[in-house]
């Protein structure tokens, strides 16, 4: 008898749990698996019945709106070239709040790239001819979308 229930005792017990185990998830009654299941809301789990603002906030977004304003630039004078009376840059995102502007790149008439020693908001116009600059603005919308603007621009020094 001590070796029968040795050898089998295991295999009585793990039928014994998995009969238990059985009619609790196949029984219909509120205490059961399924009729706790049937009787399950979302709200209860989401605690809101409807998620309408975290739909919206995931449609797609417009890109930020960059625009440059510039009329001709005199020789031998120093400009602003971000908030400047001559020339100025500004950008808004979709919900009308300002984004900074930087200038990312800055091209002379002879071809020379001046961004080692650009300052945006001194910038000494020492040659004749027309400049490229190039702005640029970043939005970070709740932290998972980010979307970059880039306007490149030519203005004429004279």
């Amino acid at each position: 008898m001590k070796s029968w229930i040795g050898e089998y005792g295991k295999i009585v017990i793990m039928a014994i749990m998995l009969s238990v185990l059985f009619l609790f998830l196949w029984n219909r009654t509120e205490t059961g698996f399924l009729g706790s299941v049937s009787k399950a809301r979302p709200e209860s789990f989401l605690k809101e019945a409807d998620n309408v603002e975290v739909l919206v906030q995931q449609k797609p977004r417009p890109a930020p709106t960059l625009t440059v304003k510039m009329s001709k630039l005199k020789y031998q004078e120093c400009y602003d070239l971000l908030k400047g009376e001559e020339i100025s840059a500004s950008a808004w995102d979709a919900d009308g709040k300002e984004l900074p502007v930087c200038v990312t790149k800055l091209t002379a008439p002879d071809g020379n790239s001046l961004e080692g020693s650009l300052d945006p908001e001194s910038f000494w116009a020492n040659q004749r001819g027309v400049y490229e600059i190039t702005y640029q603005t970043t939005e970070n919308y709740q932290g998972s979308y980010v979307k970059k603007v880039t306007k490149i621009c030519r203005f004429t020094v004279d």
